[in-house]
C-alpha cells in the first residue's frame, strides 16, 4: 500500500472562499473510530502557527509522550523527507519502504499527535493537538467503522500533556512531562532516540529515514563529496537543497526578493540558467546568481540543474515571506530544465524583459506572448512587487521601502496600495491612495538613466511604484504617457489640478486587481499557480517520469 497524500492547501485554488478560514485553534482527526489491520488511516489537521517542523505521530493511546516514540510518524508536508510548511491537509499512513516504520499496527487503541517545536526550547517539541481514540481491530470490516466524529483535544504551545488511560489495554498511562529534550545541542544533528525494540521488523528502512524520533533530518554538508547519488531519492535532495537554501536566505533576507526577481528574468524565453548581463534591465543579478553557485556545484550531481535550483532559491524566499498565519506552499515538484548553451550564466540569450514603462495593453500582451498568461495570471504574477526594494544605482528609482512599507513580508499589500475600498469601480478609484509622478534625476549614476515614478507616503514614509505598477489599473498608454515615462494625467481626482484623471484600466485587468486587495488568500494561491506555469515555460511535464513522490521531469516542448 502506497501512501498518498491529499493537502487541502494545494486543492485550494478550485475551494470556494469560504473555505480559506484560518483555525481557531490546533486541530487533527482521524478519518474513522476503527480500521481493519492493514487499513491506512486518514488524518487531517488544521494549525493556527505552522512551522516548517510541524510532525503528525500516531501513538499507542496508552502511551502518548514526548517521551515515547511513535509508532509512524510523518512531517505535515507529507513524507519523512519533504520540507515546507502546511496551515491544514490530509495525509493517509500506509506500507512504504520509505515512510512507514512498523507496519501494519498491531491491534489496539491509537491517537494521532500534532507536533511542533517548543516554544519554550530550541531544542524540544510540544504536542500541539491530539485526535480521539481511533482503533485498529479485525471486527471493524464487519461491524462497519463510523466516521470519527468526537471531540480532539487542543493542547497549544507549552502546555503540560494530560496522562491519557485507555480503557482498552492493560497498560498503565505514561506520566507526561511538556517537551521532549534531545541529547544534542543542534538542530542540524539532533540524535535519535533509542528505539523500542519491537516484534515486527523494519520494513527496508534507511537510516536517514527509518527512525521515528522526529528530529530534523541532519542536513547535507556543504562539503561532503557526492557518493551514491543514485541512491538519493529526489525528494530528499529536494529537501536537502531547499534547508541550504533558507539558511542562505534567512542569513541575507534581502537576496530573497533578488531571487524572485532572477527568476522572472531567467524564464523569459524559457528557464535555462542563464541572464546576459549585458543588459541594463538585468542589472545585479549577477550577484544572486553567484550567490548559488556553491550549491549548483554540490547538486547538479544528484540531479537538480543550475535553473531548477534557480527556481527552487525563488520558491523557497517567498516562502520564507509569508506570515506563518497567511500561508500557501508552493510546490517543487519538476525537475530537469536544461541550461543554455552559453560559456558561461553571465551570457547567452538577452530577450526582451517588461519594461518599467510599459503600456497597459502591452503588459498583457508581453505576459500572453511570454508565458501564455490570462489577464488574471499576468495581475497575480505582478503581486511578487510586493517584495523588495527599488535602488538608484541599480536601474534609477529611489525606493529605499519599496511599493509597501512591509516589502519584506509577502502578501496583498501591493494591491491595497493601488485599489481603494469600496464596492464599486468608481469607489476603488477614487478611494485609492493618492499617488503622484515624481522626477528622479540619476545624471550623476553613470549609466542610469533619468526616471519618473510615482510617489505616495504610508505613515510618513515615502513608497514608490513604476508606470508598469500603475499601469495594472490605470489605462495608461500613448496619449498620455510620453516616452520617457511622464504620465500626463492624475491617479486620483485632486482638487486644484489642471490635470485631467487617468482613467480606469481595462475592466478585465482591474477586477483582478480588485480581488487580490480584498483577499490575500486567493492572490497567494493564484501567484502559486502564475509561477509554476513561468517556471515550467518552453517545457512539458513529461507525466511517465513521475517519482512516487510525484517528482517529474521536464522535457523541452
Amino acid at each position: 500500500m502506497i501512501v498518498v497524500v491529499v493537502v487541502v492547501g494545494l486543492l485550494a485554488a478550485t475551494m470556494p472562499e469560504s473555505s480559506f478560514v484560518a483555525a481557531v485553534q490546533d486541530f487533527i482527526l482521524s478519518d474513522k473510530s476503527c480500521y481493519i489491520s492493514g487499513e491506512a488511516p486518514l488524518i487531517s489537521f488544521d494549525t493556527v502557527r505552522p512551522t516548517d517542523e510541524d510532525w503528525i505521530g500516531i501513538y499507542p493511546s496508552g502511551n502518548v509522550s514526548p517521551d515515547a516514540d511513535p509508532s509512524l510518524w510523518l512531517w505535515t508536508c507529507g513524507t519523512q523527507e519533504c520540507w515546507g510548511k502546511m496551515t491544514r491537509g490530509s495525509i493517509s499512513f500506509g506500507k512504504s519502504s520509505e515512510y512507514v516504520d512498523i507496519w501494519p499496527l498491531d491491534a489496539g487503541s491509537y491517537r494521532a499527535v500534532l507536533a511542533r517545536n517548543s516554544q519554550t526550547d530550541e531544542f524540544a517539541y510540544d504536542f500541539a493537538a491530539t485526535s480521539p481514540i481511533f482503533k485498529v481491530d479485525s471486527s471493524c470490516g464487519t461491524v462497519g467503522p463510523e466516521p470519527n466524529s468526537a471531540n480532539p483535544t487542543n493542547m497549544g504551545p507549552s502546555t503540560n500533556i494530560p496522562t491519557i488511560a485507555t480503557p482498552t489495554t492493560n497498560v498503565p498511562a505514561t506520566a507526561n512531562p511538556t517537551t521532549y529534550t534531545p541529547t544534542s545541542t543542534a538542530p542540524s544533528t539532533r540524535a535519535p532516540a533509542t528505539v523500542v525494540p519491537s516484534t515486527k521488523e523494519p520494513i527496508n528502512a534507511s537510516p536517514a529515514t527509518s527512525h521515528p524520533s522526529l528530529r530534523t533530518p541532519t542536513p547535507v554538508s556543504t562539503d561532503a563529496p557526492v557518493h551514491n547519488t543514485q541512491n538519493k531519492s529526489m525528494s530528499s535532495v529536494i529537501a536537502a537543497a531547499k534547508q541550504e537554501l533558507a539558511s542562505l536566505i534567512r542569513a541575507n533576507p534581502t537576496l530573497g526578493p533578488l531571487l524572485l526577481r532572477m527568476v522572472f528574468h531567467d524564464c523569459v524565453g524559457g528557464c535555462d540558467g542563464c541572464i546576459n548581463m549585458s543588459s541594463p534591465e538585468n542589472a545585479r543579478l549577477d550577484s544572486a546568481m553567484y550567490s548559488l553557485d556553491s550549491l549548483v556545484t554540490k547538486y547538479e550531481p544528484m540531479g537538480l540543474t543550475r535553473p531548477d535550483i534557480w527556481v527552487l532559491a525563488a520558491t523557497t524566499g517567498v516562502e520564507l515571506s509569508m506570515l506563518d498565519t497567511e500561508f500557501c506552499a508552493i510546490p517543487f515538484t519538476s525537475i530537469g530544465r536544461q541550461p543554455c548553451e552559453a560559456a558561461h550564466m553571465t551570457e547567452g540569450p538577452n530577450p526582451e524583459v517588461c519594461s518599467s514603462n510599459i503600456d497597459t495593453d502591452d503588459i498583457l500582451i508581453f505576459f500572453r506572448a511570454t508565458f501564455g498568461f490570462t489577464p488574471q495570471e499576468a495581475a497575480a504574477l505582478m503581486g511578487a512587487h510586493t517584495v523588495g526594494r527599488l535602488r538608484r544605482d541599480v536601474l534609477g528609482f529611489d525606493g529605499p521601502n519599496g511599493r509597501t512599507l512591509d516589502n519584506a513580508l509577502f502578501n496583498n499589500g501591493y494591491y491595497k496600495e493601488l485599489v481603494g475600498p469600496g464596492t464599486t469601480y468608481q469607489e476603488q478609484v477614487d478611494n485609492a491612495p493618492n499617488w503622484h509622478q515624481a522626477f528622479v534625476d540619476n545624471s550623476d549614476l553613470l549609466g542610469i538613466p533619468n526616471r519618473y515614478q510615482w510617489e505616495g507616503s504610508t505613515n510618513g514614509e515615502k513608497i514608490v511604484m513604476t508606470n508598469s505598477d500603475i499601469a495594472l489599473v490605470r489605462q495608461l498608454d500613448s496619449g498620455n504617457k510620453a516616452e520617457n515615462g511622464h504620465v500626463g494625467c492624475q491617479f486620483v481626482p485632486r482638487g486644484g489640478s489642471d490635470e485631467t484623471t487617468c482613467p480606469m484600466a481595462r475592466s478585465d485587468l482591474f477586477v483582478e486587481m480588485v480581488k487580490y486587495r480584498n483577499d490575500n488568500q486567493r492572490f497567494l494561491h493564484d501567484f502559486r499557480d502564475a509561477f509554476t506555469k513561468m517556471t515550467q515555460t518552453g517545457y512539458v511535464v513529461d507525466t511517465s517520469s513521475c517519482d512516487q513522490h510525484g517528482i517529474c521531469r521536464l522535457v523541452k516542448a
